[in-house]
């Protein structure tokens, strides 16, 4: 019988988990975790640690609240996970879940909670994202870092530090996808720039080479602004004097970008 402090996931389990520092129990069905789990069936094998035995002991796991969650969502008990689940606990899950193996058998479950519709806020972003990668989900991660690149005008790098400070825990990954974010998002400038700029005065050719130069010279923009000057008509000139220079772009969102250009009366679909 489960005593009172148990956690019980399945009445009728066979096994208890004793999870973390205090070894807190949790009563599973074992069938459910060697078929759903990768890293529990390796447990079980001929060389696991549980060959007939009534508990597994975790001492290292301190993401209890997410694996309780895991457990759920395996035995089929959606009725006592939470619904939203924040982005915090999304991410602790993702990362519960890739460090088991729970990954797969919680594809369809992943795409109802990496929806990133409602959510605005950069960290919760930041968040969703990287629990994408760990889900695994293409789609998600392609809308979270939309949100991403078009609204958040600071450093991915100190976006990440700040996620992984308030985990305490957080995978390589997110530096990765912070380092990705950066290149993308600077790339992401440079195209605006060149296509608001440039296309509509230039041949061709011209484009080409400019485009060429530009991208060599990222990060100098009086090089960059002199080559505008010179080779665009008065329209190029105004947007650069009215202050929408490459310096100015650096430190703004993609969408404040788009939105100065409209409020001047020039639509991007005028430049296509």
């Amino acid at each position: 019988m489960a005593s009172p402090a148990d956690i019980v996931i399945a009445p009728h389990g066979d096994i208890h988990l004793l999870v973390g520092p205090n070894a807190k129990r949790i009563k599973v069905q074992s069938l459910i975790l060697r078929v759903s789990s990768t890293g529990f069936f390796t447990l079980s094998g001929p060389n696991g640690l549980w060959i007939d035995a009534k508990t597994i002991s975790l001492p290292d796991e301190d993401g209890e609240e997410a694996l309780v969650i895991v457990l759920n969502a395996v035995h089929y008990r959606a009725d006592k996970i939470d619904d939203p689940l924040p982005p915090d606990m999304i991410l602790r899950v993702a990362i519960v879940s890739e460090k088991y193996g729970f990954t797969q058998p919680l594809k369809l479950c992943a795409r109802d909670w990496l929806k990133c519709d409602n959510v605005h806020d950069v960290h919760k972003l930041c968040q969703l994202a990287i629990a994408s990668i760990l889900f695994q989900d293409e789609k998600s991660f392609s809308d979270t870092t939309l949100k991403l690149l078009r609204s958040y005008a600071g450093s991915y790098w100190r976006l990440a530090a700040e996620v992984k400070e308030s985990l305490k825990r957080t995978p390589e990954t997110a530096f990765r996808f912070a380092g990705m974010m950066e290149e993308r998002r600077t790339q992401l400038r440079m195209d605006l720039l060149f296509h608001v700029l440039h296309r509509p005065f230039l041949t061709e050719q011209q484009a080409q080479i400019l485009y060429s130069c530009s991208k060599n010279c990222i990060y100098r923009s009086h090089s960059y602004m002199h080559y505008i000057k010179v080779l665009a008509n008065p329209l190029a000139t105004q947007l650069v004097e009215s202050s929408l220079t490459l310096a100015r772009v650096s430190e703004i969102s993609i969408d404040k970008v788009i939105e100065d250009i409209e409020s001047r009366n020039y639509s991007l679909m005028d430049f296509s």
